[in-house]
C-alpha cells in the first residue's frame, strides 16, 4: 500500500463487489459513506489511512468529492458498473491488488468486509443519521463551518485525526 492510501476508487470497488455478491443495491450516496466508515475503522485498527484522498464535510454528511463527482449522475438510484477513479492513462479498474506478501493490502480487504457485514445492508439515509450523530467528526466540523460560513459550508475537510480519535473510542466502546 503507498503511505498514504488507495484511491476511493478502488475502496468503493471492493465495497461494490461485495454489494454485487450479496445481491444488495449500493446507492452513490450509501457508497459514500460506507467509504467514510472503512477509512474510519481502517484508521481506529491500523493507524493508517486506507483513502488518500481528502474527506469533506457536506450538508448531507461525510463525501469525497471523487466518488460524488463519479456516480452523481445515478442520482438516488442503484450504481451500475465500477469505479475508474481520475486516472484517465490506464485502462485498468482501480482495486486494492492481490499480491502474496502484502499483508496491509489483506488487512484492508478484511476492514471492507467487516465494515460491509456490519453497515451494507443498511440504507443511505440510515448510514447519512450513523455519520450525522452529535459529537461524530462530520458533525463537529459541519457545525464549526456554519458558525463560520453561515448555513451552506463546502469543501471543509474532515481531519483525518479526528476521524482517527472518533472510531478510536468506538472501538474501544465495542
Amino acid at each position: 500500500m503507498r503511505p498514504q492510501g488507495y484511491s476511493s476508487a478502488a475502496i468503493a470497488n471492493e465495497l461494490l463487489k461485495l454489494s454485487k455478491q450479496s445481491s444488495i443495491d449500493i446507492t452513490p450516496m450509501a457508497l459514500n459513506k460506507l467509504v467514510y466508515l472503512a477509512h474510519g475503522w481502517h484508521l481506529a485498527f491500523t493507524g493508517r489511512a486506507l483513502i488518500s484522498e481528502r474527506i469533506e464535510a457536506w450538508k448531507y454528511g461525510p463525501v469525497v468529492p471523487s466518488l460524488y463527482q463519479e456516480f452523481k449522475s445515478f442520482g438516488d438510484q442503484p450504481i451500475a458498473g465500477v469505479a475508474f477513479g481520475s486516472d484517465t492513462t490506464t485502462t485498468t479498474t482501480p482495486e486494492i491488488p492481490y499480491l502474496p506478501d502484502d499483508s496491509e493490502g489483506h488487512e484492508a480487504r478484511e476492514i471492507i468486509q467487516s465494515v460491509w457485514e456490519r453497515y451494507g445492508e443498511l440504507s443511505a439515509l440510515r448510514l447519512s443519521d450513523i455519520t450525522h450523530q452529535r459529537d461524530t467528526p462530520w458533525w463537529m466540523v459541519y457545525e464549526s463551518g456554519r458558525r463560520q460560513f453561515g448555513d451552506r459550508p463546502r469543501a471543509i475537510e474532515i481531519p483525518n485525526e479526528l476521524i482517527l480519535d472518533h472510531y478510536q473510542r468506538l472501538r474501544k466502546q465495542a
